[in-house]
């Protein structure tokens, strides 16, 4: 079970196929999920938007944060100033051993993120090499870049995060997303925050 937090630029142009893979799976029998989760309210606004990307509509299944059960994986994709709303939102989301994924630019994201949810499993992450640009609601893009993934130097022994990892891996190679695991991802995190910053 996977919940994206976060309808825009990143969590659309992912999602698409991540739900696709989870709807797969359901129609094949397993207990497999994705959904996005927002306030009724701004759920409602983005419909209402009628959304797409590269002009086709965009659907996805949705929860809110109070119909939301603990799942496998968290995604985190909203901009920094948001962030603070998503963990409010996302504490029904979250379990013990839940594996929480960032695409926000920075480096303070996953900070954060441990600290609200100290039982949950944070993977550090980065997103970039993506061109979409945005219209309101219409996104269009032609390169759908990479997101890639790995443990601070400190917890490269952890057992319970290799297993995220691992998790993450299988997950990654079964929806087609660009990107995966790298062994030095504080590297490529700073990495990113250069670029940003040049």
């Amino acid at each position: 079970s996977v919940i994206c937090i976060g309808h825009g630029a990143l969590g659309r142009l992912f999602g698409r196929g991540w739900q696709a893979y989870a709807d797969q799976l359901r129609a094949a029998g397993a207990a497999a999920s994705f959904a996005m989760l927002a306030t009724r309210s701004r759920w409602d606004r983005f419909l209402a938007a009628e959304p797409t990307v590269n002009g086709v509509p965009v659907r996805f299944h949705h929860v809110t944060p109070e119909t939301a059960t603990a799942a496998d994986l968290v995604i985190f994709a909203v901009k920094a100033n948001h962030l603070d709303d998503a963990i409010h939102d996302a504490h029904s989301s979250i379990g013990r051993g839940t594996i929480l994924l960032s695409l926000l630019n920075g480096i303070s994201s996953e900070d954060a993120l441990r600290s609200s949810f100290p039982s949950a499993r944070v993977v550090m992450a980065t997103a970039q090499g993506m061109d979409a640009t945005r219209d309101d609601y219409q996104l269009r893009y032609r390169n759908l870049g990479t997101i890639t993934y790995g443990l601070r130097r400190s917890e490269q022994q952890d057992p319970a995060l290799r297993a995220a990892i691992s998790d993450l891996d299988a997950w990654f190679r079964a929806t087609a997303t660009p990107g995966g695991y790298l062994a030095d991802m504080e590297h490529q995190y700073w990495a990113k925050f250069m670029l940003n910053c040049g």
